[in-house]
């Protein structure tokens, strides 16, 4: 599908949850975190170390928006904001991001990382207890396919109302993988299992 809309796989991603935010909650002006190298100068590109920027990816929806047009201007939101990337300080400061969307592409085996002869480093997994943003969506391609994970403070949100809401994610990939010229209203994100509406407050 990504490569029939002309879009990367990120911002398909970035568009479907958009999609279902705006399905379930009706929310029409979402701004939402999204991250890319850090490294705007040639001098970093072969240099190890952490450069990676987040930054605000704000987008107004309508019921009567295409998938496709939206996942477009997704496109198009995400390189404006990396070509100005050098938000100031000052401002950068005061945005306050609910949630952060993610791929990775893997471009090395994390189990075994080998730099050079005399340089190895090796892997640990840690379980996360701390997360600077309410709701992290962290998606990595793997020789699998796609595999996902979510951290969230679970001061602010209950495991069930995750669940909901990545539950309607997937159904909402899996129809616009069906029929991506749906408008957003034409979404169906009902679940059979579900026996009463719940009031979810996600402010973004």
């Amino acid at each position: 599908l990504a490569r029939r809309l002309k879009v990367t796989l990120h911002n398909l991603l970035v568009g479907a949850f958009y999609a279902t935010l705006h399905t379930c909650y009706d929310l029409q002006d979402v701004c939402i975190g999204t991250i890319n190298s850090g490294r705007f100068y040639a001098e970093l590109h072969n240099q190890i170390g952490m450069y990676v920027k987040t930054l605000p990816l704000r987008i107004q929806l309508d019921a009567n928006m295409q998938f496709s047009d939206l996942a477009l201007t997704v496109q198009n939101n995400m390189l404006i904001i990396d070509k100005h990337q050098d938000i100031p300080q000052e401002i950068f400061s005061n945005i306050r991001l609910e949630a952060i969307l993610v791929l990775q592409n893997q471009t090395f085996d994390y189990e075994n990382i080998q730099i050079n002869s005399k340089l190895k480093l090796s892997h640990y997994p840690v379980n996360p207890t701390y997360n600077r943003l309410p709701l992290l969506i962290n998606f990595t391609k793997t020789e699998g396919g796609l595999h996902g994970s979510v951290h969230y403070d679970t001061g602010k949100y209950q495991p069930e109302s995750v669940e909901l809401l990545i539950i309607r994610f997937e159904k909402v990939l899996t129809e616009i993988i069906a029929n991506n010229a749906l408008l957003l209203s034409e979404l169906d994100i009902a679940l059979p299992f579900e026996e009463e509406d719940l009031e979810i407050d996600f402010n973004f």
